[in-house]
């Protein structure tokens, strides 16, 4: 379905790529579309211009107390630094193709319905360093992100009260949650 909007609906009717940030580009677009039509963007409580003909560092949004949210703050090379969704209504499973997002430091997805594994490739992301997956409903290891120093990193480590039933496990995470929103320093 993304591959079908980016060739037939996508405003913007890319030209195939001619260089390796062209490329990159591309591969930032794919992966955020893929994001939407896989966590129900239809559906999302803020599209933050998903699948305009905009770049997709305009993505985004900024809210009255100047909280950014979408996909954006771009580096020099105008790649994706921030993916900040929270709170927006996501469901489903995180798309694996968000390891395209090479350059990508901040993903932030917490307080959504997010369900499922975290993907083995994200791990690829050597970049990020605050990785926020709390308040969903994932199961699994999210010890794959282990080997990238995630200075902040939440995910829901605790059973609704705190006892240390894990949902996640995670063994990097510096912060733990539940699923009454509480969250506790390990």
């Amino acid at each position: 379905r993304a591959l079908r909007w980016l060739v037939y609906d996508d405003p913007m009717q890319l030209e195939p790529p001619s260089n390796t940030i062209e490329t990159s580009k591309l591969a930032e677009r794919f992966a955020l579309t893929v994001l939407y039509y896989a966590t129900g963007g239809e559906n999302w409580a803020s599209s933050h211009s998903f699948l305009s003909g905009q770049d997709v560092c305009e993505w985004n949004s900024v809210d009255d107390r100047g909280y950014f949210s979408g996909a954006g703050q771009c580096d020099r090379d105008n790649m994706v630094t921030t993916l900040a969704l929270w709170q927006n209504n996501l469901s489903g499973r995180i798309p694996a193709e968000l390891a395209s997002l090479r350059k990508l430091k901040v993903l932030s997805l917490y307080r959504n319905k997010l369900k499922g594994q975290v993907p083995g490739r994200l791990s690829q992301l050597s970049d990020i360093h605050t990785l926020y997956l709390h308040d969903n409903e994932l199961s699994g290891t999210v010890d794959h992100m282990c080997s990238i120093d995630i200075q902040n990193f939440r995910s829901d480590c605790y059973d609704d009260q705190g006892r240390g039933t894990q949902m996640v496990i995670c063994s990097c995470c510096n912060v733990c949650c539940n699923r009454d929103r509480q969250c506790f320093q390990v």
